[in-house]
């Protein structure tokens, strides 16, 4: 759910609604089921209120203020680390390049040097947001004592379930996440299993690294 969303999604339940947060694939492959023709902004509007009176999702409920107070900063050094590895890429082409304007290089250098110091201050501010939180400090000491997971893992983790209180096992988590498995089989033919990758990208990613750890301590 993008920022507009939970903007609505929140005004709507402190005026006293109750507010189902449903992923769009869901609705979509619903309209399918039902063979519908055509796509008008009121034909929409009854589908979605078809789907609520009939699948009956789960209420949403507002993630803590603290929680979702690290999701925006974890979330904001993901965006600081994308533009890192920009930056990276262009220095490396022009190290490469035999007449490259030294301007160009040092106006480069002096963007990766800003963007590092940034990605620094909000790994800062992410320490700071889980030390003055008890609730989440707790949850990040008890997730980091698990091997292969460390603070920032256990944070990610945090901040990427915050809004998620009706998980009722670990197979639903493992589908939140994109790791539920993928099985391939028709007749005889048995085709290589995969995961689903139909999930949260941060806590997937978060996980993998996780296990490549773990795996290296192992070895």
């Amino acid at each position: 759910m993008g920022c507009t969303g939970s903007a609505v999604a929140l005004k709507l339940h402190l005026a006293g609604y109750r507010v189902s947060v449903v992923n769009a694939a869901q609705i979509k492959f619903y309209a399918k089921s039902t063979l519908r023709r055509g796509k008008t902004d009121k034909m929409d509007a009854e589908l979605i209120a078809r789907y609520g009176e009939t699948m009956h999702p789960a209420c949403w409920m507002p993630p803590e203020r603290d929680r979702e107070a690290l999701r925006a900063l974890i979330h904001e050094r993901d965006a600081v680390i994308s533009l890192i590895t920009l930056e990276k890429g262009r220095q490396h082409a022009l190290d490469h390049r035999e007449h490259a304007q030294e301007l160009v290089v040092q106006l480069g250098q002096a963007r990766l040097a800003l963007l590092e110091q940034q990605r620094a201050t909000v790994e800062q501010a992410m320490d700071a947001c889980v030390a003055e939180s008890s609730g989440l400090r707790k949850q990040v000491d008890l997730l980091s004592s698990v091997p292969g997971i460390g603070k920032l893992t256990a944070a990610i983790v945090l901040a990427e379930t915050s809004h998620l209180q009706d998980m009722q096992d670990s197979r639903q988590w493992a589908a939140y996440a994109g790791l539920s498995p993928v099985p391939r089989q028709s007749g005889a033919m048995v085709g290589r299993c995969r995961i689903s990758k139909i999930g949260n990208s941060r806590l997937r990613r978060a996980f993998y690294l996780s296990a490549v750890t773990v795996s290296r301590l192992k070895n």
